[in-house]
Order: C-alpha cells, then sequence, then structure tokens
C-alpha cells in the first residue's frame, strides 16, 4: 500500500518560469474542478507547484517573470517523492 503523508510549509517565494494551461476535471463528487501547474524558480532550483479551484483563477493575473510569494503549500510525499500544492487554504502575493 503506497502511502501519502501531507503537511503545510509555510512560504515557497521564487519568479514564475512558466503557468502551464489549466486542465479541467470532474470531482468525485461530479463537480467541475480546475488544476494547473506553474513553476517556480528560487535559489534552490525550479519547483512545480501544482494549484487547485479558485488559485488557476489568481495565478491567471500574474505572468512570467513575476516573483511571488505562495502561503500555507501543502507538501505530499509519496513514493520518495515530494509535490507541492496550492488550494483553497493557500495565499498568492506579489514581491
Amino acid at each position: 500500500i503506497d502511502e501519502e503523508k501531507k503537511q503545510l510549509c509555510s512560504t515557497i517565494t521564487g519568479r514564475i518560469v512558466e503557468i502551464q494551461p489549466t486542465r479541467a476535471f470532474f470531482r468525485d463528487n461530479g463537480e467541475l474542478g480546475f488544476v494547473t501547474n506553474v513553476k517556480l524558480k528560487n535559489r534552490e532550483g525550479v519547483r512545480v507547484v501544482t494549484l487547485w479551484g479558485e488559485k488557476v483563477k489568481e495565478i491567471q493575473g500574474f505572468k512570467p517573470g513575476d516573483m511571488v510569494e505562495l502561503y500555507n503549500v501543502e507538501l505530499k510525499q509519496r513514493n520518495n517523492e515530494t509535490s507541492f500544492h496550492l488550494n483553497k487554504k493557500g495565499v498568492i502575493k506579489k514581491v
């Protein structure tokens, strides 16, 4: 059994390298949802952050080259890999 562990990371700061196209999907309850990936570059390298729901709309107000801070980023550990997610609890701020 592959267990997924979740925890909150306070902040990720970086320069937007790329905002990937938005993808639509149906949730288990039948509702339509939206997701996109954003690549951020900082001194630690390039990180891909997955944005969900309203955060997908919010990121459309930004463009590559903008410096941003993402608050309340959720880290998910699976198969010894870490992924970063920003959902309704998260905040996007231009710096």
